[in-house]
């Protein structure tokens, strides 16, 4: 629900308003805000073939990607979020 005043504020500002194509226009916009990740097809081989050597996290995002300011949480996130295609058994 919108206030009255806030929808005769948008037609006033746009003569031919259309829900749809103001709809798309937010979500358009709204893909390219906030953080964006650091993630890259490389990083995530290189973090692949750490995990296969049995490294922990820790010790991936503090000896490699310590300047980048890498955590190893982010490292977990990537995996559960299948950006890293690491098996259960190579979680420690």
């Amino acid at each position: 629900m919108r206030q009255p005043s806030t929808i005769s504020l948008e037609l006033k500002r746009n003569l031919h308003y259309d829900s749809s194509h103001a709809n798309h226009r937010y979500a358009e916009r709204k893909k390219k805000c906030g953080a964006c990740t650091k993630f890259t097809v490389e990083k995530g081989v290189c973090i692949l073939e750490k995990l296969r050597e049995t490294w922990s996290h820790e010790q991936i995002a503090g000896r490699l990607f310590q300047e980048e300011g890498l955590s190893f949480k982010t490292i977990y996130r990537w995996i559960y979020m299948g950006l890293v295609e690491a098996h259960s058994r190579l979680l420690r």
